[in-house]
């Protein structure tokens, strides 16, 4: 895939997710108590870290990731760009309650509000984002990366268990399906 087609389809993919992340948002106003989690079993079990912290960790690994440019081109997109076409339809087919009942939108970062949403759940781009870069890693690292990262999400409060157990399902059919 040429760098060309891989930005233009980062950039549709990223309006489509930030437009379906805009209605969750809204639909939210429909929800008796928008901000009063949903009970979570990991939810119970975890301490509550940093909300960026995830993003702290996808950060790093997309600079390895253009820092490696020679090696980008061999890479398999197909799962994560299939992956992250069909979130949208998952975002605005059911709102959930935001898993933080902290948020405060008026003191957020520009950041924070760009990225860091609070109803479009059941679906994690974060963690397709990790699976991905998890595969250009071998052993215990690939692991870390790909299932444990993951969790910070959880213990950041920015999904449920549900949503990222959803995205390593869904990664991993579109995995198996293209590596057949």
């Amino acid at each position: 895939m040429l760098l060309t087609e891989l930005l233009l389809i980062s950039l549709f993919i990223l309006v489509i997710n930030q437009l379906s992340s805009l209605i969750a948002h809204k639909r939210s106003t429909l929800i008796r108590e928008p901000f009063t989690p949903l009970p979570d079993i990991l939810h119970d079990i975890f301490p509550v870290i940093d909300k960026n912290t995830p993003d702290y960790f996808l950060c790093i690994l997309l600079l390895n990731h253009i820092y490696s440019y020679d090696s980008m081109i061999e890479y398999d997109y197909n799962p994560l760009i299939y992956s992250l076409l069909l979130r949208p339809f998952f975002v605005i087919s059911t709102t959930l309650p935001s898993c933080s009942k902290d948020i405060h939108r008026n003191e957020e970062s520009y950041y924070n509000r760009i990225f860091v949403t609070s109803h479009d759940l059941m679906y994690s781009g974060h963690t397709l984002f990790f699976l991905f870069f998890g595969n250009s890693y071998r052993g215990n690292t690939r692991v870390i990366i790909q299932y444990i990262l993951p969790l910070t999400l959880i213990s950041s409060r920015q999904h449920y268990t549900i949503d990222v157990l959803v995205s390593i399902f869904i990664y991993n059919y579109f995995n198996i399906s293209f590596n057949m």
